[in-house]
């Protein structure tokens, strides 16, 4: 369900469950956005009460073309935190992988009122770029390598799944449908660049 911010962005919300204990998940940066969750959603307690919110720019989110510190982990955190307080009346805990660790954080040392515990999985806070994120970042080819690395193009896949083939996670049939549909949004490429950029 689609939730609008006090920013006026509009967020994919999806909540599961009727446990007593609210628990935020955050994703990563992936156009996938929560659906990457499914897994850890289906194993959980039914004590929780889950919440999934699609960054700005991922899942079926509001697509942010445009550059600027709306792209920032400062200005994702202010409007999960915006929706966490039009959602709950109470303290949650937030888990994040990634960039949904580095938002969770933020939250928590911003808005510690919002937070009753704090899960970060794999976050790096000064991770080195590595070379794909430097082509996103340039002139003219910069979206067409976001297009072939992070959405719907050629190499998207095997950076969203690269462990697969060996073991590691695997995406199911309606993460791939999820994921698919997210590609198809209008701005994704750019909407993504723009985070690059920031």
């Amino acid at each position: 369900q689609p939730v609008v911010t006090a920013a006026g962005t509009q967020l994919n919300v999806v909540t599961q469950g009727e446990g007593t204990i609210p628990v935020v998940l955050r994703h990563d940066a992936d156009v996938a956005g929560g659906v990457t969750w499914d897994g850890v959603v289906a194993g959980l307690d039914p004590r929780f009460a889950v919440m999934r919110v699609d960054l700005p720019g991922f899942g079926l989110s509001e697509r942010l073309p445009t550059e600027g510190s709306r792209h920032t982990v400062a200005s994702m955190a202010e409007e999960v935190a915006d929706v966490i307080r039009q959602t709950y009346g109470d303290r949650v805990v937030i888990a994040g992988v990634g960039l949904g660790g580095e938002v969770g954080a933020e939250i928590a040392a911003t808005q510690p009122g919002l937070v009753s515990g704090l899960v970060m999985v794999d976050v790096d806070f000064y991770k080195d770029e590595t070379w794909v994120e430097r082509v996103e970042k340039l002139p003219w080819v910069g979206t067409a390598a976001t297009y072939a690395f992070e959405t719907a193009g050629p190499l998207a896949n095997d950076r969203w799944a690269p462990n697969c083939g060996a073991g590691g996670w695997c995406p199911s049939s309606s993460q791939s449908a999820a994921r698919d549909l997210a590609e198809s949004i209008v701005d994704t490429s750019a909407s993504i660049r723009a985070f690059r950029r920031t």
